[in-house]
C-alpha cells in the first residue's frame, strides 16, 4: 500500500489490518480499532511469503512428529482431521522468516493467534496508561 501509515495515529501500535467497508477496504489498528484510511479495493496488503517447499516437514522432523503445545503426533492429527502447521518465534510481523520455527497442529496454531492478540492488546493498553502517568 503505497503511502500507507505503519503504526496507528491513536495508540501507536503497528498492528494495523485491512477489512471489507462497503465499497473500500478500511485499513485500521487492530489494538484500538481506530480507523486508519480508506484504501481502494484494488490495493492489496503486502501478503506474507510463503514458507519454501517442505519446511513444515523439516520443522516436523527437528520435533520427532510431535505438536511443540499440546503434544499430539502427526497420527493423532491427521485422524483428528486437523493440519500441521509452523509458527514464527518470535511473530512473523517481528523477523519475518528469519526466526525460529516451532510445529503446531492447526488447533494450538488458531488459540496461538488469539492469544497473540490479546496479549499485544493488553501490552498496547498498558503502555497507554503508563504513558498517560
Amino acid at each position: 500500500m503505497a503511502d500507507s501509515p505503519t503504526i496507528c495515529f491513536k495508540c501507536g501500535s503497528s498492528s494495523l489490518a485491512i477489512r471489507p467497508n462497503g465499497p473500500h477496504n478500511e485499513l485500521y489498528c487492530e489494538d484500538c480499532q481506530a480507523h486508519i484510511k480508506f484504501v481502494s479495493k484494488s490495493e492489496q496488503p503486502n501478503k506474507r511469503p510463503k514458507l519454501a517447499k517442505g519446511t513444515t516437514d523439516e520443522v516436523w522432523a527437528e520435533a520427532s512428529g510431535y505438536c511443540a503445545h499440546c503434544g499430539l503426533s502427526e497420527e493423532q492429527i491427521d485422524f483428528l482431521g486437523l493440519q500441521r502447521t509452523v509458527q514464527h518465534v518470535p511473530p512473523f510481523k517481528v523477523n519475518g522468516h528469519e526466526g525460529y520455527a516451532i510445529p503446531l497442529c492447526s488447533w494450538c496454531q488458531q488459540s496461538s493467534a488469539t492469544q497473540m492478540k490479546q496479549l499485544e492488546a493488553l501490552i498496547a493498553r498498558l503502555t497507554k496508561k503508563l504513558s498517560v502517568g
